[in-house]
């Protein structure tokens, strides 16, 4: 992109972290010059809250739009993943700075100039743009979508959602470049710069979005992962403080504190916790880890199990 290149963005943000740091980067790129954004798939309302409070926390003056909820083509329910946890009640008292109209809004604006069409999401605003306001999408200087995964031919999420749309926006004469998932895949968020992200209004909220994100997927690879052909959930439930000799070792007391925040620990691995408080959810996963390895209080291949924990964890962070 040239310097200062004029950008709406199209954006499905919520539905995975991806779009929220897609965003912030944007936001604060010294080379674009974001005009606006408008959200698509599914929960389109909470999409644009969460675009809107990304914009006020920057302090940036950038338009705000609800694009298309519902797909072109057969209904394929939206992904989602707790996009409702970061709306504010005062929000949905009073949410006049949300544009309601988004496939119109980009028309009248493309009336005006060209932009560069960013779009991270599936096609649907794109496709309607092309429907019904043709003289407006000539003015779409380039398209460029994130979707795709060559050379396979299985369909990636953008595409999935609205193939139909797909299909019209790829068989449109609008300039496009197209960024597969699989190269996206090879790439990851320098751990430096994620840590730097959280000193600012809004980084910190990106970060809660992200921590929350990471959380969620952590508790569905828990309980899907197995240790010797045994969920490691139940392991952790039943046979956690079961060293031999453990409660010889450290007496009675002990042992039963040890049970007791083993089992307040396991308890709390719950999906809906990870969205409510992201910081009570990882400090409970890192009490539970803490005690897995001590030597005081000595589970059963505890060592081992806390390398799986972890490693869980690690695999789901999107950092280098």
């Amino acid at each position: 992109m040239n310097a200062k290149t004029k950008v709406l963005l199209s954006t499905d943000i919520g539905s995975d972290i991806d779009d929220a740091l897609c965003l912030i980067t944007m936001i604060n790129h010294p080379d674009i010059d974001l005009r606006a954004i408008y959200t698509v798939n599914g929960d389109v309302i909470s999409r644009a809250y969460i675009a809107k409070k990304m914009i006020n926390l920057a302090q940036k003056e950038v338009v705000v739009a609800c694009g298309e909820e519902r797909p072109i083509g057969p209904f394929v329910k939206p992904y989602s993943s707790g996009e409702s946890y970061y709306v504010d009640n005062d929000f949905l008292k009073d949410d006049s700075t949300i544009i309601k109209n988004g496939v119109e809004h980009m028309a009248h604006e493309l009336t005006k100039e060209k932009y560069v069409i960013l779009s991270i999401a599936p096609l649907t605003n794109i496709a309607r743009l092309l429907r019904e306001f043709p003289d407006s999408a000539k003015n779409i200087e380039h398209l460029y979508i994130m979707g795709c995964r060559f050379p396979t031919n299985r369909l990636e999420h953008n595409l999935r959602f609205d193939t139909i749309a797909a299909q019209e926006v790829f068989n449109s004469n609008i300039p496009l470049t197209v960024v597969p998932g699989n190269i996206c895949d090879k790439y990851r968020m320098p751990t430096k710069l994620a840590d730097q992200m959280r000193d600012s209004t809004v980084g910190n909220y990106v970060s809660r979005m992200l921590d929350s994100f990471i959380g969620a997927a952590f508790f569905i690879k828990y309980y899907n992962t197995d240790v010797d052909g045994i969920p490691l959930n139940k392991i952790l439930d039943d046979d956690a403080v079961s060293a031999p000799g453990v409660l010889q070792k450290i007496g009675e007391k002990r042992y039963i504190e040890a049970i007791d925040l083993n089992r307040a620990c396991v308890n709390n691995i719950i999906y809906t916790k990870a969205y409510e408080d992201p910081v009570m959810f990882w400090d409970n996963i890192n009490t539970l880890l803490s005690l897995m390895k001590s030597d005081s209080y000595p589970y059963l291949q505890g060592k081992r199990l806390a390398d799986i924990l972890e490693g869980s964890v690690a695999s789901l962070r999107p950092f280098s």
